[in-house]
């Protein structure tokens, strides 16, 4: 069997193999094979609860299938095993691994003639889980088929269900083929399972039947697209299809109960270990809350208390941990979220999803968007998508229980110096999420600083963060008895004076406590001689413990523990061996792992491999020899290499190649370090991540001997400060690789960067000096021969010319550009749209349409959707501004949803932001203000900050007309960002505009001034483009007529309108 993947012409899906007399052999090859083989002939047995078993697959729908009525009433509801006390029933021996989670013969892909039985694919796994029930796919699958058929089953559904239910009892020959199917599913359930390794006996029946509950109850809150819907109403065909599911899952529960009642143990807390009395007095448990113990929160109840409520019931976004290092925000983390799995009916309801941060194991939107629920997409994502467009079609879709995504780790994610989140994709992602609160969705960031957003975000501040300081000294105290594994360590035998200088020095650091458990049970050293010698100082203190850790450790601990520190993240045991260069076998080695975690000085992943916090690796490295340590870690750079992901689908697989490039930078090889970089790269510049990399390169950039490679590094560099907003920085090392072009003696690469610096001037509101670069560009262009080169320049200056109002020299030099024999459509489409919108500003709607024909043209001869997109967006505002004084918008709206539509499948938030922009202005034109607050808040989400600023001027004015109390602070941003711009391109003609309309925003609300307002709009330039470019006029004078319909009274407005003409 396959997940995913390419190369599918010779497969179909199973459902057109219904008819095939080997149907049933079919789907018992992929149920044996799904359990079997996918999960490598091994599974996990586990207790769990009815309720948590059902649970899996009902998923997200619970609270649609708690919503659902039935058609007729049961005596005996079967979703009380979805809540209640029968949810808490106990299957003892549940089979758990690799699970699809939404199995159906739509979803399973085969030859019509196969040369091997397992030959499939499996595809739309955007239920995929690694800890799922084995049995529930199967049933999931039986019911699927069933309802495929309903027009079929309806006439007979007690029949199907009894054969469903139970394939070994009687059945009646009218639905033999059905029978067959369903006994060869439960068999190759039981088959499956068994060539797992593990005994068996009956526990595999009550484990389908559970499953049976959960696949029949979670179409009750979903949409049933089923065949036959002629013959009666859709809706009507729909509503009995769920009863009969409903009375699938009772009959199942049924059964469940009357012939397995030996297979349920008692309720109590799944996976529970037998509770016992802990060293040191611990508590097992707290009144009203059995599952927390009082030990384990270390004196952080309060805060505990406030995340667990926040997590359950809102209010939901972003939830900040702070705390610094090694004081307990894990724990407090993983305590609340045991608590909630093991709360009341609402709170086991929350999905809860954890993940651990690193520098080489970032979180990006992409990763973020699984975690929350989204489809898994499978392989590497098309150039061009933008993952925010993809998460937005996530939260709409979502529904049900709250879902939280812990974050461990979180400074991980921000800029060092700065304290500044550093991917931008997620920046917004986490304000789409906090603006959308209304979702459920909370992202819990445990972080050692309190986290900024790059683009002003309020998402850091929405709430005060969650502060876990010192443990107090009882606690401390109490916790340290917790660590004494061995009994050596003999806290009581210090004097009171002693455990309080010893908790003082260690300032309630729980780490650093660990840290001294471990010296002193796993060495001879005196409790009493530590307390000595600790330093005063948190640095110092951490530096001098750690090294009494390793000095106090014989050669084999040792030089694991050097291996485990020179790699950086996590790894196998075997690779521990491997780097060791077969000095310590694989017995040895595991036996020091096993005491290193003992001791709590290693840490372990879910997958068993095991890592060393950031912060004692780099101090255990530092102790070693300087060459000594330098080989050690190109070493373990060679073994990382063979530890890659076969598959690269998100930035969390490239965690290991990350690896690679600290331990060959940390080793003093650079050249090595930077041929790694450029390889992740290839990835990371797909998904739009390259800035990952910028410490990186930054550390490489001194130590690189090629000019070509000194080149291509400093051009990366310039990049990523373009792309992360720092352009200041982007301008200075564009110089740098110009300077090293010219050394170089390529013009091509000299008229690339003299581009690149035009652009980053655009961007920067230095219109002026973009002009410079962009003409220097072009004549070195011409000189080299350079045909794409000069196409820039000459779009850059047609760019530059508008800005200022030339709408003449604009379309000549625009004109140019196309008129080039070696341009690209790409390029030519994105010029002629350019050109259709200049035309459209100009209100010569012929010349505009003339353009649209061609680019339609051309999109339609490409045969591609994101052109045809961008023709759709385009045509929409050219209808809009051609009717918005004197007719209808619709069309423009009909043809704006359908570029919204299109951009959102195609993951493209540029013409995403553009048609929600186009759509706002005509909601608006409509009267329809809510809907124009909401799509323009929406396009909001896509809009970078030195972007134009019209989708700020539609927020601030769609917010007073919704919710007046919150638009003076859009108006006074609109207003900021007008002026600072203005200081440096006082001669944009749209940036005076806007900052008329933010100053008249004010001025309603008395906060400014008609004099300032109509000084802004009004000058002999001003008035010049005005009666030019009628098209755009006509746009700001019904935005501010709007806006002064908003005042009290109307009309205050009028004298700036006036200049308008």
């Amino acid at each position: 069997m396959h997940v995913a993947g390419n190369n599918l012409s010779r497969y179909e899906a199973l459902a057109k193999l219904r008819e095939n007399q080997d149907f049933h052999r079919r789907c018992s090859a992929v149920v044996h094979s799904v359990i079997a083989d996918w999960n490598g002939l091994k599974s996990n047995v586990r207790a769990r609860t009815v309720g948590q078993v059902a649970a899996a697959i009902v998923a997200r729908r619970e609270h649609d299938v708690r919503s659902w009525t039935p058609s007729s009433l049961l005596s005996d509801d079967p979703r009380s095993f979805l809540w209640g006390e029968r949810a808490d029933l106990v299957l003892a021996d549940v089979h758990i691994g690799k699970a699809h989670g939404d199995l159906s013969a739509r979803n399973i892909l085969l030859q019509a003639r196969p040369e091997v039985d397992n030959d499939f694919w499996l595809i739309d796994y955007d239920h995929f889980a690694v800890d799922a029930p084995l049995a529930n796919d199967p049933m999931h699958l039986l019911v699927a088929l069933a309802l495929d058929d309903f027009a079929e089953v309806r006439s007979r559904g007690t029949e199907y269900i009894n054969v469903i239910v139970n394939p070994n009892a009687p059945y009646s020959r009218r639905i033999g083929d059905f029978h067959d199917i369903s006994l060869a599913i439960h068999k190759a359930v039981g088959s499956g399972l068994s060539a797992l390794g593990k005994g068996l006996g009956d526990s595999w029946e009550p484990q389908c039947l559970v499953g049976l509950i959960g696949a029949a109850l979670v179409h009750l809150g979903r949409r049933l697209h089923l065949d036959g819907g002629h013959l009666v109403g859709a809706q009507a065909l729909e509503q009995e299809a769920k009863q009969w599911c409903f009375e699938l899952a009772a009959a199942a529960a049924k059964r469940l109960v009357s012939e397995f009642d030996h297979a349920l143990g008692p309720a109590r807390r799944a996976d529970a270990s037998p509770q016992r009395h802990a060293p040191g007095g611990r508590s097992t448990g707290q009144p009203g809350d059995p599952f927390v113990a009082t030990a384990d929160l270390l004196g952080r109840e309060a805060q505990h208390r406030r995340l667990r409520s926040r997590l359950a019931g809102g209010p939901f976004g972003i939830v900040v941990v702070r705390g610094r290092p090694g004081m307990g925000k894990t724990k407090l983390l993983d305590v609340t979220l045991r608590a909630l799995q093991n709360g009341d009916v609402n709170e086991r309801s929350v999905h809860i999803r954890k993940y651990l941060a690193s520098r080489d194991r970032r979180l990006d939107v992409r990763t973020l968007i699984d975690l929350i629920g989204g489809e898994p997409l499978p392989g590497r994502p098309a150039v061009g998508r933008s993952p925010l467009v993809r998460l937005e079609a996530v939260l709409d879709d979502l529904g049900g229980p709250p879902v939280v995504v812990a974050v461990d780790s979180a400074e991980s994610l921000l800029d060092p110096h700065s304290r500044v989140l550093a991917d931008r994709d997620l920046d917004e992602a986490f304000a789409m999420i906090s603006d959308e609160s209304d979702r459920g969705i909370s992202i819990v960031l445990a972080t050692q600083q309190d986290p900024v957003s790059p683009s002003g975000s309020g998402w850091p501040e929405v709430d005060e963060p969650i502060v876990v300081s010192r443990v107090e000294l009882p606690q401390f105290l109490t916790f340290l008895r917790t660590r004494d594994y061995n009994g050596m360590l003999e806290l009581d035998a210090l004097p009171d004076d002693q455990q309080r200088k010893l908790w003082q020095r260690l300032q309630g650091n729980p780490r650093l406590g660990e840290l001294v458990c471990a010296i002193v049970c796993g060495s001879a050293v005196d409790l009493q001689a530590i307390v000595d010698r600790l330093p005063r100082g948190g640095d110092a203190v951490a530096s001098y413990i750690t090294g009494l850790l390793i000095d106090t450790f014989d050669e084999w601990r040792r030089d694991v523990l050097h291996a485990v520190a020179a790699f950086g993240t996590a790894v196998p045991n075997a690779a521990i061996v491997d780097l060791l260069a077969g000095k310590w076998s694989l017995d040895q080695v595991n036996r020091a792992v096993k005491f290193l975690q003992q001791g709590q000085v290693l840490r372990s992943t879910s997958d068993g491999d095991v890592f060393l916090p950031p912060i004692d690796a780099g101090i255990i490295l530092s102790r070693l020899p300087a060459t000594e340590g330098r080989r050690l870690l190109v070493r373990a750079a060679n073994t990382l290499y063979g530890l890659r992901a076969p598959v690269l689908r998100t930035v969390a697989d490239l965690r290991i190649p990350f690896a690679e490039v600290e331990a060959l930078i940390a080793g003093g090889e650079p050249l090595a370090a930077h041929s790694v970089i450029n390889e992740i790269d290839e990835m990371l510049g797909i998904w739009n991540c390259s800035y990952l990399l910028l410490q990186q390169r930054l550390a490489v950039r001194n130590g690189l001997e090629h000019l070509e490679d000194r080149l291509s590094n400093e051009n990366a560099i310039a990049n990523i400060y373009y792309s992360s907003g720092r352009l200041e920085e982007a301008d200075e090392v564009y110089g740098s690789a110009l300077k090293l072009a010219h050394e170089k003696g390529r013009a091509s690469d000299a008229v690339a960067l003299h581009n690149n610096l035009g652009l980053l001037n655009l961007v920067a509101n230095r219109t002026g000096r973009a002009g410079t670069e962009f003409t220097y560009a072009r004549q070195e262009a011409l000189v080299a021969g350079d045909q794409a080169g000069h196409a820039g320049a000459l779009e850059g200056l047609a760019y530059c010319r508008r800005r200022y109002g030339d709408y003449e020299g604009a379309v000549a030099h625009a004109r140019a550009a196309l008129n080039l024999p070696e341009i690209t459509d790409d390029r030519r489409l994105t010029i002629i749209l350019r050109l259709v919108r200049w035309c459209a500003e100009l209100a010569d709607h012929d010349a505009a349409r003339t353009w649209l024909a061609s680019a339609k043209r051309i999109a339609t001869e490409r045969n591609e959707d994101a052109l045809m997109a961008a023709c759709l967006e385009s045509e929409a505002d050219l209808l809009l501004g051609a009717n918005l004084d004197r007719g209808s918008v619709e069309e423009a709206v009909r043809l704006a949803h359908d570029a919204v539509d299109l951009a959102l499948r195609l993951e493209n938030a540029s013409i995403l932001r553009r048609a929600r922009t186009t759509l706002c202005v005509a909601h608006l034109q409509q009267g329809d203000f809510r809907e124009a607050a909401r799509q323009i808040r929406r396009a909001y989400h896509y809009r970078r900050p030195q972007q134009p600023l019209a989708v700020l001027a539609l927020l601030a004015l769609a917010t007073r007309l919704t919710e007046p109390a919150a638009a003076s602070a859009w108006f006074d941003r609109l207003l900021t960002l007008a002026t600072e711009r203005l200081k440096d391109d006082p001669e944009n003609f749209t940036t005076r505009d806007f900052e008329a309309f933010a100053r008249c925003g004010r001025l309603l609300d008395q906060r400014d001034t008609l004099e300032m307002a109509v000084e802004a709009i009004s000058g002999d330039d001003q008035e010049r483009v005005h009666a030019t470019a009628r098209g755009l006029t006509v746009r700001l004078r019904f935005l501010l007529r709007t806006l002064d319909a908003s005042g009290t009274p109307s009309g205050q407005l009028a004298p700036v309108i006036a200049h308008l003409g």
